[in-house]
């Protein structure tokens, strides 16, 4: 799961996987931009809740879960019904954001872009509400 020497060095160091602290720094960042938006709008801020990998979107609510090499996003809806879900899988030299059949909606090697391609899927196009 690691892309080079440095990312194993920090993960021995610190006890932490480096690709989760990778994944949380780009969940933060695009959910930061995504809550100011929100309040510009005046709409409901999003809640982030860490310990659980949570985070509370007006809607809905997504967690995270790292497996190894693959980053499961489940979504569900406002009485806690599990609506869908998307999977982010480091192959070491690209990532599949697949869907629960394994039909790959992304074959990119910015994780970033997986991300966004997971969330995108998540939110705005799955039919699921």
């Amino acid at each position: 799961m690691f892309h080079d020497w440095m990312d194993s060095y920090i993960s021995k160091v610190t006890g932490k996987s480096y690709i989760e602290t990778e994944i949380t720094e780009i969940l933060i960042e695009i959910f930061s931009i995504l809550d100011q938006k929100l309040k510009n709008l005046q709409q409901t801020s999003i809640q982030f809740v860490p310990n659980e990998s949570k985070i509370m979107l007006p809607d809905c609510s997504l967690t995270f879960k790292i497996h190894n090499a693959a980053l499961d996003i489940y979504k569900f809806d406002q009485s806690n019904k599990k609506l869908c879900s998307i999977r982010v899988l480091d192959s070491l030299d690209e990532y599949h954001v697949k869907l629960p059949d394994d039909k790959i909606l992304l074959e990119t090697k910015d994780l970033k872009k997986a991300l966004d391609c997971a969330l995108f899927y998540l939110l705005v196009e799955n039919k699921n509400k």
